[in-house]
């Protein structure tokens, strides 16, 4: 089976999959109902995806829940959730756009409690710190906090940061009264979904896989309120979207053959003198790890590199897939990346895919470390906008609109082999420490 027929079987496995366990709002005559637990970074950007469903697609109500213990430091809350936390009244709504409700709630605010008791959402969204994951999504199967169980849990990448607590996650499940969908959602695996709209050209580019690299750098030091939330290292939390969109090859074997070919801090830690670094915050900030993987439906192990970290010299967001013969396909989410496209410079502003032939003809895919092949690729065979990934579509898909996109979500199996895989990583780093190296933000290691 080549490449691109394996990859669209996939993922309209896992879209019927969903289907049926979640009833779709087929001709839903209300507002859809949506509660987003967390108000970090990611939670701020929903909020134009939101405005955009209802602009385009119906009535939204969107709840935001402060999942914080206790109010936090001002200095760790966003602008946004503070200014609508810090309001007169303790419930706040808020109609910025035609059709669009927003309300902010907080766990550490009492009056809030039994308000949230009565929400009953047609979907959840989890984006509160990692290793709350499974606590928080476990609110919502069960009769903790809503009136009945979510139809639609969906947790933030990575599903969890241990496989222990995917385990118990399905044993809530289990004893849930009603159905409840469970799916990890990773947005580099999300965006991968425009390759179902070429296969005919992928399978005459690329067939068989010899390798996979991945390449997520960024150019920043790590943002200071996020320093509590990446203990687990940076790894975890960059490389869990290489193995979100490995999911999609992988069998059921966890990788083997680990080689940690480099790791440490870039330092400073962060660019912002006035937030304190955590004393014991010893985590890494890059790491350069290879493993072997199978592929089943190749039937043989294949390479595989991830190329992380944060304060480098330049971003650089892609993942290859090579074939033996060094033909390459990339999908490139760096922003303004440019390529010679027919003889032409072409820049893309939200990320492509593109093929051509002979890419790695000079002995394989080169270290990240030699930057100019990262982007110095022959004139491309073939090219495709990746369309920026927006939540307002998996809404529409959740209130019976177009649906394919919820192919990419990822069931509770797969995430348990990403997260699996993920303390893999971590082991390997761990045993890897003595050789562990600083360099300052914005070199090279």
């Amino acid at each position: 089976m080549a490449l691109a027929e394996h990859i669209a079987n996939l993922l309209e496995y896992r879209r019927t999959l969903l289907e049926e366990e979640f009833e779709i709002r087929q001709g839903l005559n209300r507002a859809l109902e949506v509660v987003v637990l967390g108000t970090g970074d990611w939670v701020a950007r929903y909020r134009e995806n939101f405005g955009d469903y209802a602009a385009t697609f119906g009535n939204l109500i969107v709840t935001y829940v402060d999942t914080a213990p206790s109010m936090p430091d001002d200095q760790y809350r966003k602008p946004w959730a503070k200014r609508l936390h810090d309001h007169d009244d303790d419930v706040n709504e808020v109609d910025q756009t035609p059709g669009l409700i927003e309300v902010v709630m907080a766990d550490w605010c009492v009056s809030c409690m039994d308000d949230i008791a009565t929400l009953n959402p047609d979907v959840v969204l989890v984006a509160t710190p990692d290793k709350t994951h499974t606590v928080q999504a476990a609110r919502w199967i069960g009769s903790d906090v809503a009136p009945a169980p979510t139809p639609l849990v969906i947790i933030e990448k990575p599903l969890a940061t241990e496989v222990a607590q995917i385990d118990e996650l399905e044993s809530a499940l289990a004893m849930s009264p009603t159905p409840v969908a469970v799916r990890g959602m990773d947005h580099y695996l999300a965006r991968a979904h425009g390759i179902l709209g070429i296969t005919d050209t992928l399978s005459g580019h690329i067939q068989e896989v010899a390798e996979i690299h991945f390449h997520m750098w960024e150019d920043d030091p790590i943002e200071p309120e996020r320093l509590p939330s990446l203990q687990t290292g940076i790894t975890y939390d960059m490389a869990s979207h290489f193995f979100g969109i490995l999911t999609l090859v992988a069998g059921d074997d966890l990788p083997g053959g680990i080689v940690v070919k480099a790791a440490g801090q870039h330092v400073p830690l962060v660019s912002d003198s006035t937030f304190g670094v955590p004393e014991d915050f010893d985590a890494e900030t890059y790491s350069d790890i290879g493993f072997d993987m199978v592929v089943p439906f190749q039937g043989r192990t294949i390479w595989c590199e991830s190329h992380v970290g944060k304060g480098q010299p330049r971003e650089v967001k892609c993942l290859d897939i090579v074939d033996p013969e060094g033909s390459l396909v990339r999908l490139d989410y760096t922003r303004g990346v440019s390529y010679r496209v027919e003889a032409v410079d072409t820049t893309f502003d939200d990320g492509c895919l593109v093929m051509c032939r002979e890419a790695h003809t000079d002995g394989g895919t080169p270290c990240p470390h030699h930057l100019r092949h990262l982007q110095e690729l022959p004139d491309v065979d073939v090219f495709e906008r990746l369309a920026p990934f927006e939540y307002a579509d998996v809404l529409r898909a959740a209130a019976g609109g177009e649906n394919e996109v919820l192919g990419t979500l990822i069931p509770t199996s797969d995430s348990k082999w990403v997260v699996g895989s993920l303390e893999s990583m971590r082991t390997a780093l761990a045993d890897a420490r003595a050789n562990w190296t600083n360099h300052p933000v914005g070199e090279l290691p």
